[in-house]
């Protein structure tokens, strides 16, 4: 007879959905699961042996640089290795060959053994070396190493230094390449 028994029919019609705040339009305190519309920029890395194997071999042929026996060699990897310490990012340096040249210079020419190599081949910029001094922009205006038991060779790679007004090697045991003045604007 069904008294006393409840049967539950099923509901056909929707139900109303909650009523609740209107949405709004300031940002909430948790991140959301949804991706944001635009990419955020994150920083590519500088792929410093790529950079400086490619800027340096327009002054150096590719065999010096990549040979360890060499000074041009020496400066490269220099550069690449025990640069690291310094604030210079290859990618962004705007003197990055005149430190290059500097430091064949260096190496050519006995830097170990000259009588005053202060600061050379330090993290500081090459401006801040003993016996160079440089323009507002940081280029190389002159180099006074009289005197500085400076032994070994002038490269090629000097004749890049086109910003020097005065170059003072006396009193030196050096040989070789001596640019054309033609390759100094300023000399």
């Amino acid at each position: 007879d069904g008294k006393g028994i409840n049967t539950l029919m099923p509901v056909v019609s929707p139900t109303l959905a909650p009523q609740s705040e209107p949405p709004s339009f300031s940002p909430t305190d948790s991140p959301t699961d949804s991706p944001t519309d635009s990419p955020t920029d994150s920083p590519t890395p500088c792929p410093k042996g790529e950079v400086l194997l490619e800027r340096l071999s327009s002054i150096t042929d590719e065999s010096l640089l990549l040979d360890p026996t060499t000074p041009q060699g020496m400066a490269f990897e220099w550069m690449l290795g025990t640069d690291d310490d310094t604030e210079i990012n290859v990618c962004t340096y705007e003197t990055l060959d005149q430190r290059y040249v500097m430091a064949v210079l260096y190496y050519s020419t006995n830097g170990d053994n000259w009588k005053d190599n202060g600061n050379w081949l330090s993290s500081r910029n090459e401006c801040n070396w003993n016996l160079v001094a440089c323009d507002e922009n940081n280029l190389l205006i002159d180099l006074t190493m009289d005197r500085n038991d400076m032994i070994g060779e002038i490269t090629p790679e000097f004749s890049t230094l086109s910003t020097l007004v005065s170059v003072s090697l006396f009193n030196n045991k050096l040989r070789g390449y001596l640019p054309k003045l033609d390759d100094f604007r300023n000399l």
